[in-house]
């Protein structure tokens, strides 16, 4: 299913002529160098492509396989090794005659029938060419510097006084594509994914960009033991897909996680998401409800007014209450991978219609809002990233939380109860209550209300403090925050701490233990305050429903006690400041 989806947007990239992808039997390379080459051969410069970070490019270069062991020379680009015959890794250095006489030989191979002034000077040079004597060559000599910092650096060849590389010459790629031809699979079988005859991938393509995987790739299907291998099939022939099809689905999926508008990390998850369409509408919106930061990078790239309008359109349909129509039944997919040494794993898998999807998505940031919320859109990894220490040095977050989190924001279904587990304890650990921790308290909350079909419950849950919650947990919270205020305004100076550094903890999960010492306590605060009065009022509004306090909170009713809390310190001093404003102007009059 997944491969499936992949090759089939290959072949909607493929097709859509505003999208640079390349085409079976060429691949994608970050090139560091080209060298120049007179039409005798004679190197006459070695130039770096790239200017800073990266100290790259990227270009469309004849078909990069995997290496594994032993020689495998590139066509026409191609390290140092093979190239000068020369590791320039200042840890490595030293001649490679075997692969510079590997790189020769293929090169040979391929253009002994293409007579022109590019395919002569490549040939040319590799026959002049002395690996023992390459470092006492003069641009060798000029350029040292710069290719033992590209150490392994790839280079590409141009012919003085000319433009493009001879990589991209007719003639020469007439040459290679008769080669790649005749260079496929022996064993020819029907592919699984598509039900074609054709040659059978003995290994598959490299995925490359999966933050912390192996920097030269890893694999999504491979099989490397014979503990894996059946009937006498080894590596890709156990499952058997085809060379065009290995080749489609990697490269789709390496575009993706090379494009800002296909991709955002969450956690160690490397997530990229499209369409069954091309276009990249449904893929902007989606990025706007989940990444709205990595949106804003990427409009500044490429501005399409088109794609703007209907992202613009359907944020004011969902904001008035209304399904998005445009695009509403086109296949949307989603594929969270995570790395595993040379491999990829697959940490979550979703496919539904785009419109579905959509409202789903939807409904989790109206699940979250909360009073005093910064932004209406919460960043999905911003709300993983509150369950992390402060302080840790280590700022990634549990890794199966992405995929928990994921799975609920695009089914609608429960959040992930350790979700809910590590934002009460970063709470309880650093007493910070921030509008997103509460924000998702609130939604777990009304979410679980709602799946359990409890409209009572669901309707106790609001955005902003409910006076009418008589639920004793929501209600500690508040006489909490309370508490906390009457504290404040007694004292004459701003407190380096209150009742809630040193309480809050143990007041949310054991109530009995904390909360007759504070209610004492605030009697005295009470007595100091210029509005004691009005402290005295809430404590009694709020304790009218509640009988005695509980010895101890369950996980749900700890959540509870911070909502309450959050809702009660928000309204206070809303309270407070709309007060500030009538005293200033009764005294201005």
């Amino acid at each position: 299913m997944i491969i499936q989806a992949l090759n089939d947007y290959y072949n909607i990239l493929l097709n859509d002529r505003e999208i640079d992808i390349p085409k079976p039997g060429y691949s994608v390379a970050k090139v560091k160098f080209f060298a120049t080459l007179s039409r005798e051969g004679v190197l006459l410069d070695l130039t770096p492509l790239g200017e800073g970070k990266p100290d790259w490019i990227e270009l469309t270069v004849p078909e990069q396989k995997k290496r594994a062991r032993g020689l495998a020379p590139y066509f026409l680009c191609d390290n140092s090794k093979y190239v000068f015959g020369w590791d320039f890794d200042p840890q490595k250095t030293g001649v490679t005659s075997d692969y510079f006489v590997a790189f020769k030989e293929l090169q040979e191979q391929i253009l002994q029938d293409v007579n022109n002034d590019k395919s002569m000077a490549i040939l040319n040079f590799l026959q002049k060419w002395n690996p023992e004597a390459c470092l006492s060559h003069a641009v060798i000599m000029d350029k040292l510097e710069l290719l033992e910092k590209g150490k392994g650096g790839l280079i590409a060849f141009k012919l003085d006084c000319e433009t493009g590389y001879l990589h991209e010459d007719s003639m020469i790629l007439k040459a290679w594509q008769r080669y790649n031809a005749k260079s496929e699979s022996d064993i020819v079988s029907q592919c699984l994914v598509t039900g074609e005859i054709e040659s059978i991938a003995r290994t598959h393509p490299n995925i490359k960009g999966i933050r912390n995987a192996n920097k030269a790739g890893a694999t999504l299907v491979g099989i490397n033991a014979k503990a894996f291998e059946s009937y006498g099939k080894t590596q890709g022939y156990t499952s058997p897909i085809g060379e065009s099809t290995a080749f489609g689905y990697t490269t789709a999926l390496n575009y993706m996680l090379n494009s800002s508008k296909h991709r955002i990390q969450l956690a160690d998850a490397s997530t990229v998401f499209w369409a069954e369409e091309s276009g990249e509408f449904c893929e902007s919106l989606l990025l706007e409800l989940c990444a709205p930061e990595k949106q804003e990078e990427t409009d500044g790239a490429t501005h399409d007014p088109a794609v703007t309008a209907y992202v613009k359109n359907s944020l004011e349909s969902l904001k008035a209450g209304k399904p998005i129509h445009e695009r509403a039944d086109v296949n949307f997919y989603i594929l969270g991978l995570s790395p595993n040494n040379a491999r990829v794993s697959v940490r979550f898998w979703y496919k539904d219609h785009f419109g579905k999807l959509i409202r789903q998505v939807w409904q989790h940031h109206q699940d979250m809002q909360i009073v005093d919320m910064r932004q209406e859109v919460i960043p999905i990894s911003r709300l993983i990233y509150e369950t992390i220490p402060r302080n840790s040095q280590n700022k990634e977050a549990a890794p199966l939380l992405s995929g928990a989190l994921m799975k609920s924001v695009f089914t609608g279904t429960a959040y992930p109860l350790g979700l809910f587990y590590a934002i009460v304890n970063r709470i309880r650990a650093d007493g910070e209550i921030n509008d997103i921790r509460a924000g998702f308290i609130k939604g777990f909350l009304k979410r679980n209300a709602r799946l359990q079909k409890d409209e009572v419950k669901e309707g106790m849950i609001t955005v902003s403090l409910n006076e009418q919650n008589t639920n004793v947990a929501y209600r500690l919270g508040r006489l909490f925050a309370v508490l906390e205020k009457a504290q404040a305004d007694a004292a004459e100076v701003k407190l380096n701490s209150t009742i809630k550094d040193r309480y809050f903890g143990t007041a949310s999960a054991s109530p009995r233990a904390v909360f007759p010492v504070l209610i004492n306590l605030a009697q005295h605060h009470i007595t100091k305050s210029k509005y004691g009065y009005i402290t005295d009022r809430n404590i009694q509004e709020i304790l009218q429903s509640v009988d005695s306090f509980p010895t101890h909170l369950n996980s749900e009713e700890q959540g509870l006690f911070i909502l309450g809390y959050y809702h009660q310190k928000s309204a206070l001093y809303q309270k407070r400041d709309t007060t500030s404003q009538a005293e200033e102007v009764i005294d201005n009059e």
